[in-house]
């Protein structure tokens, strides 16, 4: 396709983007205040709620802007008459590298909810118990049991969990055909044009070993933003707990 065809369809995707229905905001930055003055003992939890909390905002809105853009595009393949070719390569050329990045994105997040809450929690129990150790596993080393284990002493922990529970669940990664774990370690569900996994070997209940054809249907556009939305409204729940967790501790350590 030449240049003209790709800077058209560009063209049409910036106009739709400015009618977009998800009424939902981006998270804010910033959204606690911090003595301006703190002894050495919390410096360091100072400066990792600002790390952290700002890098899991950052990827939020990442969420948030991707699912505008690929809403933008989605209407704009509706509308226009193009032939499956022409969206192939508007496909390749600007709609999957969005889509790739969105749907890994839900799993991302709770993974930052898991290493930024690990943290904060370690860190904040110093005020609970006299005797605190710096024993917080290595960084790769961080899991759910790791943030279970720092955050179950604190009261917003448990609203917080019931949101989390939520976030890239079971239904998210059947409704994505398994995208997340299909891309990094098999073949993912194309988007809107492509069927994928044409043959597919499997174990049957006796144990034997069978071979189905048919292929994975594509998840159109419209569909994958509908997800994304719903997952997006979920996280922001989630990051509403994740907020109400981080005043509990400062009101404890700061009285703020």
């Amino acid at each position: 396709m030449n240049d003209k065809f790709y800077i058209e369809a560009y063209a049409k995707y910036r106009k739709k983007i400015h009618d977009t229905s998800f009424s939902a905001k981006p998270v804010p930055y910033e959204w606690f205040t911090l003595p301006t003055q703190v002894n050495g003992e919390w410096f360091i939890y100072c400066e990792i709620l600002k790390d952290l909390s700002r890098q899991l905002a950052n990827d939020i809105n990442q969420l948030w802007n991707d699912i505008v853009k690929l809403e933008a595009w989605s209407k704009v393949l509706s509308s226009s008459s193009y032939n499956e070719k022409e969206k192939l390569y508007l496909l390749a050329e600007f709609i999957k590298p969005l889509a790739v990045v969105a749907l890994n994105l839900p799993h991302a997040i709770r993974a930052r909810f898991i290493f930024s809450l690990s943290h904060i929690c370690h860190q904040a129990n110093r005020i609970k118990n006299s005797n605190w150790v710096d024993d917080l596993p290595k960084d790769r080393s961080i899991n759910f049991k790791i943030m279970d284990k720092k955050c179950e002493s604190w009261t917003a922990y448990n609203n917080f969990q019931s949101q989390f529970s939520q976030i890239a669940d079971n239904k998210f990664d059947s409704d994505t055909s398994e995208f997340r774990h299909r891309f990094h370690h098999r073949v993912p569900v194309s988007v809107e044009i492509g069927i994928t996994s044409l043959v597919s070997r499997h174990k049957t209940e006796d144990n034997h070993v069978a071979y189905s054809i048919g292929g994975t249907q594509p998840i159109s556009l419209n569909k994958l933003v509908d997800i994304l939305k719903d997952q997006y409204m979920r996280i922001t729940q989630c990051f509403k707990e994740y907020q109400n967790l981080v005043c509990e501790q400062l009101s404890e350590i700061f009285g703020t």
